[in-house]
């Protein structure tokens, strides 16, 4: 209708790490890709039932209206670059599956109780509280994406790349990076790989 290109950016993508990963991975370091995972894991329990977080309680409005992992982008665009995604492979099917609500449906009748302004959402069918999709690409290789913004869990993003000759994981932190042996470097190696493997510009920061 506009005649106009329009592509989805996501920032977590063009991190140091991401884009660190992403250069080894078209310069062979790890070999063949066989399985990657990532997701979104921080507890946004609170933030979601603010009234002054999110415009309209959009976010809360989602959890209680849809399933499935709403926001499958952190984690999962980075691994789809890494594993030329729609540039020589494609996701060719997925299984989704997801645990019950056991904190967002309780916190919206707790809050109703003593607040009119959440009754809206004290029946709702709220999403699970961990949704775990499992993503096979028509090259063969898996993928783990999961969503979990409610229970007492660390934050992290995961990104764990495993190929056939090295693999990567940034969370938790450290970052690391393992040897062809399949053991961690140590940091002045991790440090060596930096320097060889990072992109222009990285280096130009």
């Amino acid at each position: 209708r506009t005649r106009k290109h329009c592509m989805m950016l996501a920032n977590y993508a063009y991190s140091d790490f991401q884009l660190l990963i992403l250069s080894m991975a078209r310069q062979g370091f790890f070999g063949d890709i066989v399985h990657a995972e990532g997701g979104y894991i921080a507890n946004k329990l609170r933030n979601n039932f603010s009234k002054d977080m999110y415009w309209d309680m959009w976010w809360l409005k989602q959890y209680g209206n849809r399933k499935g992992n709403i926001y499958p982008i952190h984690g999962f665009e980075s691994i789809c670059q890494i594993m030329d995604i729609n540039r020589g492979d494609k996701l060719d099917y997925l299984v989704s599956v997801e645990s019950k609500d056991f904190q967002m449906g309780e916190m919206a009748k707790k809050l109703a109780s003593t607040d009119d302004f959440y009754k809206p959402f004290a029946d709702l069918d709220f999403r699970g509280n961990m949704n775990t999709s499992v993503i096979k690409t028509s090259k063969g290789r898996t993928i783990i994406a999961q969503h979990d913004a409610t229970t007492k869990r660390p934050s992290t993003l995961k990104q764990y790349i495993y190929g056939t000759e090295r693999s990567a994981m940034e969370y938790p932190k450290p970052a690391r990076i393992s040897n062809e042996r399949g053991r961690w470097v140590s940091p002045e190696e991790y440090k060596s790989l930096v320097e060889k493997y990072a992109p222009n510009m990285l280096k130009k920061k």
